[in-house]
């Protein structure tokens, strides 16, 4: 369990790690952002903004 403080994120590949969600108390209430960059992007931003052509 990773617990993170309000306002705080936490970023990881979701293929590094078994990930799930934890019920919660009936009073509490849990917000959470997810999103998703393709491997092709971050090759992308790995390479200086350049294609690995470029690169």
């Amino acid at each position: 369990i990773v617990r993170v403080h309000p306002g705080g994120i936490i970023i990881f590949p979701s293929a590094v790690v078994t990930h799930e969600t934890i019920p919660i108390k009936p009073h509490e209430t849990r917000f959470s952002v997810t999103g998703y960059v393709a491997g092709g992007v971050q090759r992308y931003l790995d390479a200086g903004g350049r294609t690995l052509i470029e690169w």
